[in-house]
């Protein structure tokens, strides 16, 4: 967005003269710069052409430096040089500006605004800023060219600087050479590269588009760049998301965050999704990063053997947990249960009919209790014991209000109470903690 951008200097012509003119005899007007002599009535008479204004500026910044940019600008023609009724207007149009010249032709403008002895004047607005004064509307199309004329004497001059006397070519614009203003081709008529359609904007081209680089190797290359993506309008607490390459291009990030700046902004709440291809770190990796932190934090690693790592970035199986998990549901057809009771509390185990049991006991301590495993079959609880002492043995429970197995310490028992399928545990005194599985 330029700001405060300056108009040195801005030359407005018509193609077709704006007021018709009768008179019943000779008379002499002043309009602008130009004086009109002994018109006849009938001589001029009314006016069938649509009107036409050419209007030619230069732009610069607050530096003084001229712009080379495609701004949006609005052409508009008021009844007064301040303040006023507004006439005409252009809408939105976009304009290129080449080393701060820029040129539009109003074209369609109705005559019926044009009244005898009633001034236009035309305001121009560049990037919502309007430019001031406004530029009175002259009252025929040699009124530029009668400034400067050939019998006027001197040189032609635009913001000080002189102008050639080169005639142009169509489609031709002025443009400064260093030296001189002088004729030159306007590129932004001539390749068509970028087309302009309302709001939008597209490629004229066939080939590849890049950004950073000169050969772009597929239909749009970035390179050596981040991009970015927002919501509309951006607000403070739009969400950005976008992509970064990082290293030589050695490994993408994909990611969102809530800072207006950009997705990879350590000041802001951010997740991101990262391919790495270096060597020790190749695969899949999630991070989460806070507020203020850089590095951010590695939650989820899948390697490129297929292993899953979650709290470690290089896991060495097909699941590999560094910290506390918990299942609800089955493991490949298999329901861990794990837990304490306190002394007195029982919980239940409903067991399908032909499961596989796994019972093992310890205390608050970690000290290991027992273990217990076998099935269950048609009310039949039937398997093998080891307690803490190493003592091994079988025990089988049938019906209901039936041992299954006793730790030696008097600390638990398993045991049915009366339910077809079931069993629980019971906590006889002190701390009980256990890890029962349960496999259909």
């Amino acid at each position: 967005m330029k700001k405060l951008l300056a108009i040195i200097t801005g030359v407005l012509f018509t193609t077709t003269i704006p007021y018709a003119l009768e008179s019943d005899g000779a008379f002499s007007i002043n309009k602008g710069n130009v004086k009109i002599e002994k018109i006849e009535k009938g001589d001029a008479g009314p006016l069938s052409v649509p009107l036409k204004l050419n209007y030619q500026g230069y732009l610069t910044d607050n530096s003084g430096n001229a712009i080379n940019d495609t701004l949006t600008m609005v052409f508009r023609i008021f009844d007064a040089q301040a303040g006023g009724n507004q006439l005409w207007t252009s809408g939105n149009q976009q304009i290129i500006v080449s080393s701060g010249v820029f040129h539009y032709i109003l074209s369609n403008v109705p005559l019926s605004i044009f009244l005898p002895g009633e001034p236009r004047y035309l305001e121009l607005t560049v990037e919502g800023q309007i430019l001031t004064p406004r530029t009175e509307v002259t009252s025929a199309p040699w009124s530029y060219t009668a400034t400067f004329s050939d019998t006027a004497g001197g040189t032609a001059r635009i913001g000080g600087r002189p102008v050639s006397n080169a005639a142009p070519a169509v489609n031709q614009v002025l443009k400064w050479d260093g030296t001189q203003w002088k004729p030159a081709n306007d590129t932004s008529v001539a390749d068509n590269d970028w087309i302009i359609s309302g709001n939008n904007m597209y490629s004229g081209v066939t080939g590849n588009v890049g950004i950073g680089t000169m050969n772009p190797r597929t239909k749009f290359e970035v390179r050596d760049g981040n991009i970015t993506m927002s919501g509309s309008p951006a607000a403070s607490d739009t969400v950005y998301s976008g992509i970064s390459q990082e290293v030589n291009n050695r490994l993408v990030n994909f990611g969102v965050n809530s800072g207006r700046e950009g997705p990879f902004n350590p000041n802001y709440l951010g997740y991101w999704f990262r391919c790495d291809t270096r060597s020790g770190s190749q695969g899949f990796h999630f991070f989460r990063r806070d507020a203020g932190n850089p590095v951010g934090t590695e939650l989820v690693t899948i390697s490129d053997s297929g292993n899953v790592g979650i709290g470690t970035s290089t896991p060495q199986s097909k699941l590999h947990v560094v910290g506390d998990l918990k299942v609800e549901g089955k493991i490949n057809g298999t329901k861990v249960y794990k837990g304490a009771l306190s002394s007195g509390a029982t919980l239940e185990f409903t067991v399908p009919n032909g499961a596989t049991i796994e019972i093992i006991l310890t205390d608050a301590n970690d000290n290991y209790a027992g273990t217990w495993s076998g099935h269950y079959y048609n009310q039949y609880f039937c398997g093998t014991y080891i307690d803490n002492n190493g003592t091994s043995g079988k025990s089988q429970a049938y019906g209901f209000n039936s041992q299954i197995f006793l730790d030696v310490g008097n600390r638990g028992v398993a045991e049915t109470f009366g339910q077809v399928g079931k069993f629980r545990l019971r906590c006889i005194n002190s701390w009980l903690e256990y890890t029962v599985r349960i496999t259909e």
